[in-house]
């Protein structure tokens, strides 16, 4: 499958995900933007980037930061205006959500306890993650307490 197909995918399991928790989304009218959608959660606008994920042996990977196009070349950027990633991975028909952190180019969720061999990326839990609406009150919580 195609890169942008696969993220028009990610896109619309957040949507709709969204939807089913009542939760208040926004589209922005630019599509150049570093995240695909702004959210109204508790009166605090929260910069989500949707991220394809995949499975590598005991772990959900995804790439996060956006590719550019400069002096010819195809680079990766930080997405520095973020608060949020939601990965979905579709071989799990599942959203994950990680709060952004500077820096980061690898998100790496292990799907099992017994996967340590992983330290150069930010190792975490895929139970921890599943995207509900509790841990987007946390997330949204941690937010503004950052901003």
């Amino acid at each position: 499958m195609i890169t942008k197909k696969k993220g028009l995918i990610a896109e619309a399991m957040f949507l709709s995900k969204c939807v089913e928790l009542g939760i208040n989304i926004f589209l922005p009218y630019e599509e150049k933007q570093y995240y695909d959608y702004i959210v109204d959660f508790n009166n605090k606008l929260l910069r989500i980037s949707c991220k394809s994920g995949r499975i590598e042996g005991n772990s959900i990977v995804a790439s996060v930061g956006s590719v550019c196009y400069r002096n010819g070349k195809y680079c990766r950027q930080a997405d520095s205006n973020l608060d949020v990633y939601s990965v979905y991975v579709p071989q799990l028909k599942n959203l994950y959500l990680i709060p952004y952190s500077k820096g980061l180019s690898k998100i790496d969720i292990r799907m099992s306890l017994n996967d340590t061999n992983r330290s150069k990326r930010l190792n975490r839990r895929s139970q921890d993650h599943e995207f509900t609406l509790e841990l987007f009150t946390q997330i949204a919580i941690i937010c503004t307490h950052i901003a």
